[in-house]
């Protein structure tokens, strides 16, 4: 019986696409065995904690935010921490916050008739502890402790200047650590303002926080 030419083609084709598609499957579960080897590498165990000098045991990182339009939003927040035991870290960190908003300026009936630029900055220090509770597939989920202190500016109501004052807030809340390299992760967490009060003279944050990092 003879073949066509056409049917050798679409054999051809077909055998080469099963075989790229095998390969391809091979090699990402493959992908996915070293990687999962590799998180498994980065688990801690306390005889291996103790065998680490203090340098290597020093978490370095930073939490960051920017948005531009239309108002401009610049949070650069880097911290050190130290691991404590193989799930407890705690460590410090400082805080520079730059904002840049458009605000509208009203007529007496309401009606915007200009808007102004108002640049504000906020600075300060926290102190944090995380502790992993539960590994979720090859991320980790945390429990998050912090204690900030900023300088934050405010309008004085009764001078209408513009004054600056130290605000306290103790944060809690969870995250979720993803590893994005042998040592590095980047975090995101949501954090719960404990003494927030929505009626204090001024507070420039909102009562959650969401925030995105990296350490290594």
């Amino acid at each position: 019986m003879k073949i066509s030419n056409y049917k050798i083609i679409s054999i051809s084709l077909a055998a080469g696409f099963i075989f790229t598609l095998n390969t391809a499957f091979a090699q990402r579960y493959r992908n996915r065995d070293q990687q999962q080897q590799q998180y498994n590498d980065r688990q801690m165990t306390q005889d291996s904690l103790d065998n680490l000098s203090f340098a290597d045991r020093l978490i370095k990182g930073a939490n960051f935010d920017l948005s531009i339009y239309p108002n401009t939003y610049i949070d650069v927040s880097p911290l050190i921490g130290y691991r404590i035991t193989p799930k407890l870290q705690a460590g410090i960190g400082i805080s520079y916050i730059y904002t840049n908003d458009l605000y509208p300026v009203y007529d007496a009936n309401g009606n915007i008739i200009s808007t102004y630029r108002q640049e504000e900055s906020a600075y300060g220090a926290r102190v944090y502890a995380e502790y992993d509770v539960v590994p979720l597939g090859r991320s980790l989920l945390f429990a998050h402790f912090e204690f900030e202190d900023m300088n934050v500016p405010y309008t004085d109501p009764t001078t209408y200047k513009i004054a600056r004052y130290w605000l306290q807030s103790p944060y809690i809340g969870i995250g979720l650590r993803e590893p994005i390299g042998q040592k590095a992760f980047i975090n995101f967490s949501v954090l719960l303002n404990t003494s927030y009060n929505q009626f204090a003279q001024y507070n420039p944050f909102t009562q959650v926080v969401e925030r995105i990092g990296v350490t290594f």
